[in-house]
């Protein structure tokens, strides 16, 4: 099964006055480079005193925060999807040097029926798919060329069959030398 990867989305959101919030959802591949969303996100940043949410208790947040909606699997990765390893962290500080405050992602479970992490058997495990391969390297249970072995890169589409089979396989193989 594939599934094609699609451009996140992120929401500006402007107060032309304190009763009113104005917001627009865009896609960051309407951008031709991530500096050129960076300015625009940085353009409209701001804050004012109303509050704009108010929670079950009463407690309201009285600044403006932004963010975006993207899951960790849509991460370059050459290892099939996107994991919690570098690039994850390199978006991070992209985020927080563009001024957002929050990072919305997806469902961290094992992925279920149609590979939908909506669909997952459990909801406390966590997808292994996004342990990242170069953090076992750097523990020593893996090597980098059994990295390239089980790579998965495909180029725009995910090949969740390959990846099921590949990045278990190196799991597994980094388990066992943790257990010795």
């Amino acid at each position: 099964m594939t599934s094609s990867l699609q451009s996140p989305l992120y929401l500006t959101c402007d107060t032309p006055d304190t009763s009113r919030v104005s917001c627009s959802l865009h896609s960051i591949s309407a951008f031709d480079a991530p500096e050129t969303m960076a300015r625009h996100l940085l353009a409209t940043k701001s804050t004012f005193d109303a509050p704009l949410f108010c929670g079950v208790g009463g407690t309201c947040m009285n600044k403006r925060q932004a963010g975006i909606l993207m899951p960790i699997t849509a991460l370059p990765s050459r290892y099939g999807v996107g994991t919690l390893g570098e690039e994850a962290e390199r978006f991070a500080d992209f985020l927080a040097a563009s001024g957002q405050s929050i990072w919305q992602v997806l469902p961290l479970v094992p992925t279920g029926f149609g590979d939908s992490p909506y669909q997952s058997c459990c909801a406390s495990a966590g997808n292994p798919y996004m342990i990242a391969p170069e953090r076992l390297v750097a523990r020593g249970l893996l090597t980098e060329a059994e990295c390239e072995e089980y790579s998965c890169e495909s180029g725009t589409r995910v090949d969740y069959d390959l990846l099921f089979q590949r990045r278990l396989a190196l799991l597994r193989l980094a388990f066992s030398r943790l257990l010795n």
